[in-house]
């Protein structure tokens, strides 16, 4: 069975007054984890744009997520290449920039 024919299920909890969503399949895989957070808890560079590029923003919530993906390096046309694939088969191209 392919991830995409998996069942998904997906549980909430509360902890603390912090909500914790998980995405996972039939098979145990863990797909997505999203906790709220708050503006003080971004790294300082996430909330130094924010500030720059949307200073009007009135922010109604924030959660940190984490996607779960595997990084698959490789050679196209002789060149070097690094994918991100996530567990739903959506693929991205990694840049450069990113560690």
């Amino acid at each position: 069975m392919g991830y995409s024919d998996a069942k998904m299920y997906e549980i909430d909890t509360k902890r603390n007054n912090i909500n914790t969503d998980i995405t996972l399949s039939s098979d145990g895989h863990i797909f997505e984890i999203e906790k709220t957070s708050n503006f003080s808890a971004m790294p300082l560079s996430a909330q130094a744009a924010i500030k720059s590029k949307y200073n009007i923003l009135n922010i109604s919530k924030i959660e940190s997520v984490q996607l779960n993906y595997h990084e698959v390096k490789g050679t196209v046309n002789g060149l070097e290449v690094e994918l991100k694939v996530y567990a739903n088969g959506k693929i991205t191209l990694k840049r450069d920039d990113e560690d």
